[in-house]
């Protein structure tokens, strides 16, 4: 099976990855984000999915439980904003129990 690569976040932020031949869902509101993240999972389609941490920030409870599927892989990506650190809080928590330490940022 051939797996497809998603964006899911503000349509202004997203639009440059369709040139990239990238799936892109434009969504305005956390709620919508949280639906078209489910209905992708079900669907068994793409690989890899990003979402904007904008976007990400307002769901983490329930994108922590939706990323323990197998595939997709769902990562926050930084927007046109910057980044809320919800990608590499996300990395982080997931090295740390992949290795039992946190080897990024131990000091």
């Amino acid at each position: 099976m051939e797996y497809k690569i998603a964006i899911i976040g503000l349509h202004n932020v997203i639009l440059g990855f369709k040139g990239l031949g990238m799936d892109t869902f434009s969504v305005d509101k956390p709620k919508q984000a949280l639906d078209t993240l489910k209905d992708l999972i079900t669907k068994k389609e793409h690989a890899i999915v990003f979402i904007t941490e904008d976007i990400a920030q307002d769901i983490k409870e329930e994108l922590e439980e939706l990323a323990r599927v197998t595939l997709p892989a769902i990562i926050a990506v930084p927007s046109h904003q910057g980044s809320f650190g919800v990608g590499l809080g996300r990395l982080r928590k997931t090295v740390e129990q992949a290795v039992g330490s946190d080897i990024l940022f131990r000091k």
